[in-house]
């Protein structure tokens, strides 16, 4: 008679345990949409209330805390593609998609950042790409059918637009906050066939002073 090794389910977290992860989960992505990619684990602690042993015993280093934050990110916009998929007018569900993802990585600066600077990030992206892509494909499928946009747009292109929305949403946040969504009506303006049925660009337009001093922001944020 062969002896079978018994299997264990892990154990649940402790309840002060979960709710010092959560703290440090909810301290990082507020201090990650403040100042980007550079905050350290220490200073998350800090913020979240809790030792600097406690943030290292969920995290063994930074990357892996930016990481959850980001794969949940991820999910949320999987979520965010099918509500929009369900809508009957698909030119309706594609503008809602953007607004409502370009809304959510606009207020986190490290977002891209922790997508595309990281094996990592690379690859919890490459985990939910295909539940991102699904709904979105169909969208624009019906989009097309319909001939609400463009033929030749793709997949490739709405993921184009939501990294430049962030883009100009890290720039522009110190001056304007809300006025990535003036650039992403001018993307939605260029991806739709109809021209003459464009979106307003609302904000106005940042005056040269402004962008002056979101260009000094910006340059004083990367010596930090």
């Amino acid at each position: 008679m062969t002896d079978r090794k018994r299997t264990s389910s892990p154990r649940p977290m402790r309840a002060d345990a979960a709710r010092n992860r959560r703290r440090i989960l909810e301290a990082a992505d507020e201090l990650l949409a403040q100042y980007g990619e550079h905050v350290t684990l220490d200073e998350v602690a800090k913020a979240a209330g809790v030792g600097v042993g406690t943030a290292y015993r969920h995290f063994g280093n930074k990357h892996d805390l930016i990481t959850e934050i980001l794969e949940q990110y991820l999910g949320w916009i999987g979520e965010i593609a099918e509500s929009a998929a369900q809508r009957r007018d698909p030119w309706c569900g594609l503008v809602q998609m953007l607004e409502q993802t370009c809304e959510l990585v606009a207020s986190n600066r490290a977002f891209m950042a922790a997508m595309t600077g990281s094996r990592e990030g690379s690859a919890v992206f490459e985990r939910h790409e295909a539940m991102i892509s699904r709904p979105l494909g169909e969208i624009l499928e019906r989009a097309r059918v319909d001939k609400l946009v463009r033929p030749e747009i793709a997949i490739g292109d709405i993921f184009g637009v939501i990294s430049m929305v962030h883009g100009v949403a890290v720039f522009t946040q110190p001056v304007d906050p809300d006025h990535w969504r003036r650039y992403l009506n001018l993307l939605l303006n260029g991806i739709r066939s109809d021209r003459g049925r464009g979106l307003p660009l609302q904000p106005s337009a940042l005056s040269v002073e402004q962008i002056r001093q979101a260009r000094k922001i910006a340059v004083a944020s990367r010596r930090r």
